[in-house]
């Protein structure tokens, strides 16, 4: 899947493992085929009635924990020496995939809510476990108002924890779809996409792709603050080629469906077969 600039020019695309994403109302995540195909599969989802698995689901206490990454911006009130799910009230399950499961918590020492991920790890293969890797790795290192903060991430012998911030305001598709699709461009504009935008920003700035941006990656907060999540497709471009036709399909860039090679966030943004030109 991960080749140099000389193996993946004029390569066909490769075809990614699948995707399982953690948000409730994401549609199908795309899988790159060959030639001009281009499929998709759904994630597995939960309905957010859905009750909290067995005990034995959770990995106990006495379970050795290795802490993986402790975020930039995790608070002091969070911050400890030894992390543990039970330390945790799981109040809710939101999602149940082949690979993972996200819970909001709350954790019991601080009061303080998350959005708690668990992957599976004897469901992962070894593509997935890098993705895992990446995922933990970009994320934590990114700090902004506009972006979903990644507290914590550390791992036992059943699962891989990612502790994230808390949007309980939903996200920009579903307040679009309760607007009948309509808002206007005077709260558009700096409700969403300003903030949005600046978000997106620092993501580039520190080379990073997304690869799946989409409203239902825009998270809310309570205050109508907009957060970028879900970076579990999202790759390094001073590290890795971006040569995969990936993404959710609704919302792919033409240039992703031509799957021109990648080398910088902004490569091939230019495409006058579409209209689209970002040169002013």
């Amino acid at each position: 899947m991960f080749k140099s600039a000389a193996d993946a020019a004029g390569a066909p695309c490769a075809t990614p493992p699948a995707i399982y994403q953690t948000h409730v109302s994401q549609p199908a995540v795309l899988q790159a085929a060959q030639g001009n195909g281009v499929g998709g599969e759904a994630a597995q989802q939960a309905s957010q009635s859905l009750p909290s698995p067995p005990r034995d689901h959770v990995a106990p206490k006495s379970y050795e924990s290795v802490t993986i990454s402790v975020g930039r911006n995790c608070p002091p009130g969070l911050r400890r020496a030894v992390w543990h799910v039970t330390d945790f009230d799981l109040r809710k399950l939101m999602y149940n995939g082949a690979i993972s499961m996200v819970y909001h918590a709350v954790d019991k020492r601080s009061g303080i809510t998350v959005a708690l991920k668990l992957y599976k790890r004897i469901k992962l293969n070894e593509i997935e476990r890098h993705q895992v890797a990446r995922e933990i790795r970009l994320h934590s290192d990114l700090a902004h108002d506009s972006i979903i903060a990644l507290y914590a991430a550390w791992k036992d012998r059943a699962y891989v924890y990612l502790a994230l911030e808390w949007a309980p305001g939903g996200d920009v598709y579903s307040y679009l779809k309760s607007q009948r699709g309509r808002l206007a461009e005077e709260l558009a504009v700096p409700l969403i996409l300003e903030p949005f935008m600046a978000g997106l920003a620092v993501i580039h700035e520190k080379g990073l792709i997304h690869r799946d941006i989409k409203p239902e990656n825009m998270l809310l907060t309570n205050s109508f603050q907009v957060k970028i999540a879900d970076f579990g497709l999202s790759i390094d471009s001073k590290q890795e080629i971006a040569n995969t036709r990936l993404g959710t399909i609704d919302y792919l860039a033409p240039e992703i469906l031509d799957c021109p090679v990648k080398q910088h966030p902004e490569d091939h943004k230019d495409r006058p077969d579409t209209g689209y030109t970002n040169k002013r």
